[in-house]
């Protein structure tokens, strides 16, 4: 779910095969990105920084649209289907 400003308040993330499910819910609270991780019975929560620049795969198309206008921009990533940050460049 995004704001009416377009940052993210929470997400939700799901991925299954034959022999797993995997479901990751996030949520922003203050300068913290609060995740857990499910697979089965067990569960696991982490704790990331959150800046308001952070872009997730379910924000990456607003993010798009709010930095079109600088040529090339790099922010921090986060990947709920490998639970890893990173950068990413947008090049326009």
């Amino acid at each position: 779910m995004l704001s009416q400003d377009g940052a993210m308040k929470t997400f939700d993330f799901n991925i299954s095969s034959a022999d797993m499910r995997m479901d990751v819910r996030g949520e922003r609270i203050e300068d913290q990105l609060k995740i857990i991780i499910r697979t089965g019975e067990d569960k696991k929560e982490l704790l990331i920084p959150y800046r308001d620049d952070l872009v997730i795969p379910m924000t990456l198309f607003s993010t798009f649209e709010s930095v079109k206008e600088k040529k090339s921009v790099k922010l921090p990533f986060f990947d709920p289907s490998t639970l890893s940050t990173d950068q990413i460049t947008l090049t326009f």
